[in-house]
């Protein structure tokens, strides 16, 4: 029996809040499956160019250090459900320093600058 006339609102409500907290941690977990699968799928791909080019060049090993950062973030996120600040920022400064050593010497560092800020 109810002691509360707005008891059933509360509970309604506590109801509608754990189902939207259950839709969120769902919606969460599938992206984390499809950036878990493209990420291996990206590496095969890498991998099968490395081979056919017969060559590694220092690119292929940045990129392929990303894509080592990307599959740890989301071991994390699966064992804590969380994730820390650390690995998106490891991430942002190694895809910044694989555009640097893309670029070379010959692009004039204000251009280069210029480029990130966008």
């Amino acid at each position: 029996m109810m002691d509360h006339p707005n008891q059933c609102l509360r509970s309604g409500y506590h109801l509608v809040k754990i189902n939207n907290g259950k839709i969120a941690k769902n919606l969460q977990l599938i992206l984390m499956c499809i950036i878990l699968i493209s990420t291996v799928i990206a590496v095969g791909i890498e991998i099968k160019n490395m081979f056919l080019n017969q060559s590694v060049t220092l690119a292929d090993l940045l990129l392929m250090f990303l894509y080592l950062e990307v599959l740890a973030m989301v071991r994390v996120f699966w064992d804590q459900q969380s994730i820390s600040i650390t690995l998106p920022l490891l991430i942002a400064i190694t895809a910044l320093a694989r555009f640097i050593i893309l670029q070379g010497k010959e692009m004039d560092p204000t251009a280069l600058v210029m480029k990130l800020l966008r």
